[in-house]
């Protein structure tokens, strides 16, 4: 059975640096930052959404759990009383396409409304087809599109 459960301090650490990696990648493909500039711009991002860690009023940070093992992480904060964001939602890769993302997706929908959340947004890169497509089928909608393009 899936389940999300809060991080504890040792998985937040390990979690910081795998984000900040994964989010300066994320910044580099989609052709916003360079790669000699990325990992200080993402540890910048997360560092302002996250000011005071894992303890962030508002933050909650989860590990994605099936059967006692760690198929992913998510981490969404309210925005508002009734609205939060998803910052990050990450199935592990060995566990990707076996539908945790979506599992996980409906735990984040019952978690929030629990706390008095009614309205869920996020961002996903352009290039990210499977998140993407994942969202669509969850219901979610583009309310603003950015579009890029070099030269």
């Amino acid at each position: 059975m899936l389940e999300l459960i809060k991080m504890s301090q040792s998985d937040f650490a390990e979690y910081y640096i795998e984000a900040v990696k994964k989010i300066a990648i994320e910044y580099t493909t989609s052709g916003y930052i360079k790669a000699e500039n990325a990992d200080n711009y993402a540890k910048s991002v997360i560092d302002q959404y996250l000011p005071k860690g894992m303890e962030t009023e508002g933050h909650y940070l989860f590990n994605i759990v099936n059967a006692g093992e760690i198929v992913g992480i998510l981490w969404y904060g309210k925005t508002s009383e009734a609205e939060a964001f998803i910052y990050d939602l990450n199935i592990n890769e060995a566990y990707q396409g076996k539908g945790y993302g979506k599992k996980a997706m409906l735990l984040l929908e019952k978690h929030a409304k629990g706390i008095g959340v009614n309205k869920i947004t996020l961002h996903v890169f352009g290039h990210n087809k499977r998140a993407i497509a994942l969202y669509d089928k969850l219901g979610y909608t583009a309310f603003s599109l950015h579009m890029a393009k070099n030269i």
